[in-house]
């Protein structure tokens, strides 16, 4: 599977009544989530970012396309709900490159609730049940930064309909 050409785009069901629910798109990571991971990791890239809501000094942005780089050191990634299954399938073939060019880390922000669907059951599930990859299940649902909305300023609302969870890839294989 190639995945230098792919751009995401959001499900046919995020489409409806109220017009294309960019915001499934924009989710942005909250500090309160992030400061502690990255003390934990010590993140050296983001590779779903922007210009406005980048968590590390180097990131990717839409522009950029992710997919045409290699994801080096510690890797924080709050990838488009819309196409998760090229950013999982990228995460594994970037653990597959020697060190220094591929990624020693890499954390995936992910929704919880879609743990039926392809591409959880062929590159998240059989790895978690072997101990090949840590998944971490948020405790009840994250509060996220759009670009219409601060949830700092505003805590009511902008929670989505499901939980997150945490994928950690490392390239020792330990979960």
């Amino acid at each position: 599977m190639s995945l230098v050409s792919f751009r995401a785009q959001n499900h046919r069901q995020q489409v409806g009544r109220r017009g294309a629910l960019d915001k499934v798109d924009d989710r942005r990571t909250p500090r309160s989530l992030w400061e502690p991971l990255n003390e934990e990791f010590g993140f050296t890239l983001d590779v779903a970012a922007s210009a406005e809501n980048a968590l590390c000094d180097r990131f990717y942005s839409l522009e950029d396309n992710a997919f045409h780089h290699h994801w080096p050191g510690v890797v924080w990634c709050n990838p488009p709900y819309s196409g998760l299954d090229v950013w999982v399938a990228k995460a594994w073939e970037e653990l597959a490159f020697d060190p220094g060019v591929g990624s020693d880390v890499i954390v995936m922000l992910l929704p919880a609730n879609r743990t039926e669907q392809g591409w959880w059951q062929d590159y998240i599930e059989p790895y978690r049940r072997q101990g090949k990859l840590e998944v971490r299940f948020l405790r009840g649902r994250l509060r996220f930064d759009t670009p219409d909305h601060d949830y700092t300023a505003q805590p009511k609302g902008n929670r989505p309909p499901f939980g997150v969870c945490l994928v950690i890839w490392r390239r020792d294989g330990r979960a």
